[in-house]
């Protein structure tokens, strides 16, 4: 994700991301992350009968 933030700064012609986006990247992967076990978590917990799909839609 931070490549293709930094990939597509360069192609505006900008040079590196500064400490404070760089801070917000990993925020943001950081909750990402969080989300996704949170969602995993979840699926291990699909009441017999119910599909996966309907237990991630609860997430």
């Amino acid at each position: 994700m931070k490549k293709a933030f930094e990939d597509k700064k360069a192609e505006a012609g900008e040079g590196s991301i500064s400490s404070t986006e760089q801070q917000e990247l990993e925020q943001l992967n950081k909750t990402m992350m969080r989300r996704k076990r949170m969602r995993k978590s979840k699926l291990a917990e699909v009441p017999e009968g119910e599909s996966a799909y309907q237990g991630l839609e609860r997430c």
